[in-house]
């Protein structure tokens, strides 16, 4: 059947209905940059990140600024992988492994939490703590990369901590 479908529309010139372009395809083809341009862009992102994430540092006295300047810097570095690797890539990574997803999950909501800490609760302890939940959700997902990762930090962590 369906060389005869191919045998009609090549006679009378007729293509069958393409499918619409699903809504990433869309972005993705309207937001095509080249790899220069793209590494370019990343490592820009990157570097505004970790100078706001440094920059913050500065702060740690004061919350509301602090939480402000380190989730911008973390938001920047979010910002350069994505456009490095593509969104569809890092959604298609982080829903691969069940740990970068809940390193994903903590690592969001600790940064709401950061924000919320520092901004509506003006509580400084609890800003820090949201920090570094937010630091070490962020070194969990980068080891899930690296082989035997997460059996190194768990070997280095443990006489520190009770895991």
């Amino acid at each position: 059947m369906n060389s005869l479908t191919q045998l009609v529309n090549s006679k009378f010139g007729t293509q069958p209905p393409a499918e619409p372009p699903s809504f990433l395809d869309e972005i993705s083809s309207s937001t095509q940059l080249g790899f220069k341009k793209r590494l370019t862009l990343a490592v820009t992102l990157m570097v505004l990140g970790l100078f706001f994430c440094g920059i913050s540092t500065t702060l740690l006295l004061s919350p509301k600024k602090f939480a402000k300047l380190y989730t911008i810097g973390s938001l920047f570095i979010v910002g350069g992988v994505i456009t490095l690797s593509g969104l569809k890539k890092v959604i298609s990574n982080i829903t691969s492994s069940s740990d970068r997803l809940t390193a994903t999950l903590v690592y969001l909501g600790s940064m709401v939490g950061t924000l919320y800490a520092a901004l509506s609760l003006k509580n400084s302890i609890l800003t820090l703590l949201m920090v570094l939940i937010q630091f070490a959700s962020a070194l969990w997902y980068t080891l899930s990369y690296v082989p035997f990762g997460h059996q190194l930090i768990k070997r280095v962590v443990r006489p520190i901590l009770p895991i």
